[in-house]
């Protein structure tokens, strides 16, 4: 997109993924509507290494969230048959001091009370049912049966979303109890 200009950009999905690429919209100067109902309580930590810092301090995430987030000291890999010791990872040397642990629901939480907080970042509700592109725009229909049209749409609504669906994933994923997505954007 060129510089000066305000993309109107859809995000579909309104947990972790959704709220960290709509801050990372406005951050760019673009205004995003998050579609999705408010995130639910989540369960469970995320380990943090050097670049998940980095990438909430490039949200603007960072300072709000540094309360919530547990330095780790080391971790410990333990079988999962025998509860024995199969590794411990040091985090003490001065190259790893930057470990730590969040849970997902203050994750979430502070992500969503910052994505509310930002002027250019707008929330709907509705579930999306369809989206359609054409040369001009891509829209999307909401389950009410309003079209929304926005310059780009985000999908970050799962493995099975229906984003996924649209963009000709052909194939059902393998069932996995793990998922994992890294995306580098440009921030001019």
């Amino acid at each position: 997109m060129s510089q000066g200009y305000v993309a109107k950009i859809g995000v579909v999905g309104s947990a972790i993924a959704g709220l960290s690429a709509a801050l990372g919209v406005a951050k760019a100067g673009h205004h995003a509507t998050i579609f999705g109902p408010p995130p639910t309580a989540l369960t469970g930590a995320l380990q943090l290494a050097p670049n998940g810092y980095q990438a909430l301090a490039s949200l603007g995430a960072l300072d709000a969230l540094t309360p919530a987030i547990t330095r780790l000291d080391a971790i410990e890999i333990r079988s999962a048959r025998t509860n024995s010791t199969l590794s411990i990872i040091d985090h003490e040397r001065p190259q790893r001091r930057d470990y730590g642990a969040i849970g997902r629901g203050a994750l979430v939480n502070g992500l969503y009370q910052l994505a509310k907080a930002h002027p250019r970042i707008s929330f709907d509700e509705a579930s999306v049912q369809s989206i359609t592109a054409t040369q001009e725009d891509t829209s999307l229909i909401t389950q009410d049966t309003a079209q929304h049209a926005f310059d780009l749409i985000i999908g970050a609504d799962g493995t099975n979303g229906l984003t996924r669906r649209i963009i000709g994933a052909s194939q059902t994923p393998a069932p996995r109890d793990r998922h994992a997505l890294r995306a580098a954007c440009p921030s001019s």
